[in-house]
């Protein structure tokens, strides 16, 4: 047999289930923000410190050969 159809909910439990569906993704967009947010400045910070290890590394290499070129060069 068929079940009969449950009453059409009022329009006070519906205005209240949009308000909560509405506050719960913005909590979870909230949410997002924030770890792509952390996310963001650690790989900011991360592209930051390869930066500076890069040129240090660079500035490295170039007073080394320098000094290479300085110690072998030909004496005329």
């Amino acid at each position: 047999m068929h079940r009969p159809e449950p009453p059409p909910p009022s329009s006070g439990a519906r205005l209240r289930g949009q308000t909560l569906r509405l506050a719960a993704s913005l909590l979870v967009g909230l949410l997002v923000m924030l770890v792509t947010g952390l996310i963001g400045m650690a790989l900011t910070r991360a592209v930051l410190w390869s930066l500076a290890a890069a040129i240090v590394f660079w500035l490295c290499w170039l007073v080394a050969m320098r000094m290479w070129l300085r110690m072998n060069r030909h004496r005329s």
